[in-house]
């Protein structure tokens, strides 16, 4: 599965997702979380860190696509060896109730832990109208 999302990543970066252009065409609209799915999103992003306790979640936008998905993007830095802190990393999920009714949320495919992965998750958040350069996802340095 992760080599899929691996192929899918790379696919993104080297032109096969198309041009590039200042001017993102997407359905989805923006979305506003709760305060309920917020903290799902930053759990579960903060479970992949070395210490989930102390991780920065931030940056996290939301939009909701035509078929009603709720994705979401952000950027999670999280400590490392020797206790400081690691570069922003970008991540893509999709937030949502399971059958039992529970707000859960799914990596598209973990932590960015590449430069390759952070570009190819940052252009995927843009494509959905998050990423940088749209209006709803600023990038990690203006955080």
């Amino acid at each position: 599965m992760r080599n899929i999302v691996i192929f899918m990543l790379f696919a993104a970066t080297t032109g096969c997702a198309g041009p590039t252009t200042s001017a993102v065409a997407t359905d989805n609209k923006p979305y506003n979380l709760n305060i309920g799915q917020m903290a799902v999103v930053q759990r579960r992003v903060a479970s992949e860190t070395l210490v989930p306790s102390r991780a920065r979640v931030s940056g996290v936008a939301a939009s909701i696509t035509k078929d009603g998905i709720v994705e979401v993007c952000g950027f999670v830095s999280g400590l490392e060896f020797p206790g400081t802190y690691g570069p922003e990393r970008a991540f893509m999920g999709v937030v949502g109730d399971n059958i039992d009714g529970l707000t859960v949320f799914a990596l598209s495919g973990g932590l960015a832990m590449t430069p390759v992965e952070q570009l190819a998750t940052e252009r995927l958040c843009a494509a959905s109208g998050m990423g940088p350069g749209s209006a709803s996802l600023p990038s990690p340095g203006d955080i």
